[in-house]
């Protein structure tokens, strides 16, 4: 029991969810834009146009199934920025938090020192 529940441990680790949620968003995402084309191209023409608009004739399966598809898709992103969003969370937790310098305030960083070391002070004027 112990070895079933560290596999789930380890295939639901924040990174590797994340990933696959992210290529499953862009699977139901690419398959919302083909449904929508294939729609698109099933749409009437002509006088069927008009009895169409009317509710005279009946809708094809495909423009039943399309919106469902594509909030399908929808959802799929917002789950997969959702667990993207969490997993930079929990790594933002586990890195160490840099020292301040002495004083408390981070206002001079290296970066500054650095950027003054390497333009002169006529540069800029």
């Amino acid at each position: 029991m112990t070895g079933l529940i560290a596999r789930f441990k380890r295939a639901l680790h924040h990174r590797r969810l994340s990933a696959s949620t992210g290529a499953i968003s862009g699977l139901i995402g690419a398959l919302s834009i083909i449904v929508g084309a294939v729609a698109a191209h099933f749409a009437p023409r002509g006088w069927r146009r008009l009895a169409f608009a009317l509710h005279l004739a009946k809708k094809p399966l495909i423009f039943k199934l399309a919106p469902y598809i594509a909030g399908a898709a929808a959802a799929a992103a917002t789950a997969a920025a959702l667990i993207k969003f969490v997993s930079w969370c929990l790594e933002s937790e586990d890195e160490p938090r840099a020292a301040l310098p002495p004083g408390g305030h981070a206002a001079h960083s290296d970066r500054s020192a650095t950027t003054d070391q390497r333009f002169g002070p006529d540069e800029f004027h």
